[in-house]
């Protein structure tokens, strides 16, 4: 069922995804299997040696391994520098209110970093894909999902009006990945 918000879309692009991933996974266990296979044919014609079948292994398994951990760290390096920016850039803004305790401050910030990174919808995911901003894309369509958007938010208000209104809007699980600087 398509929703007028794109969710649809949303979901296609994740079975994609999983696609792809199941492909990446399933190729080097096809591969072992395969030389696994050619090692036990070759035993039964007499072959001797160990050949190079345990080096391939060994090297699949360790750029396997590499891979994720790239992964792993980019993501990282991903939400390392969104809080940055949002140190540099929002927290400030926030802070000159001293209305908001620290914790609501960073939170606010955070929202409003999400906010601006994620105007443009689904637009803007597919070209966060393209970048493979990760972290950012689960944000965003979190806040699709959500039909939460910077163009939605009411424009007669003041900042710090606008700031406690966003205060009060749940942000579901976009905010999941900057938690630990929320609660530093």
């Amino acid at each position: 069922m398509m929703t007028n918000n794109g969710s649809r879309l949303t979901m296609d692009t994740l079975m994609s995804d999983a696609i792809l991933g199941l492909i990446i996974i399933l190729t080097p266990i096809i591969g072992i299997g395969y030389l696994i296979k050619k090692r036990l044919d070759r035993k039964k014609l007499g072959s001797k040696g160990t050949g190079c079948l345990m080096p391939i292994i060994g090297f699949i398994l360790f750029i396997c391994i590499m891979a994720g951990l790239a992964i792993v760290a980019y993501r990282g390096y991903e939400i390392e520098a969104g809080k940055n920016k949002v140190k540099a850039k929002y927290l400030p803004q926030i802070e000159n209110y001293k209305v908001f305790s620290s914790e609501e401050a960073k939170e606010l910030s955070i929202k409003l970093y999400l906010l601006d990174t994620c105007e443009g919808g689904q637009k803007t995911i597919d070209r966060l894909r393209d970048f493979d901003s990760n972290a950012k894309i689960y944000s965003c369509m979190e806040l699709l999902r959500l039909n939460i958007r910077k163009e939605n938010l009411p424009t007669d208000k003041t900042e710090l009006e606008l700031l406690k209104y966003l205060k009060q809007i749940n942000f579901g699980k976009s905010l999941e990945n900057y938690q630990d600087f929320i609660n530093e």
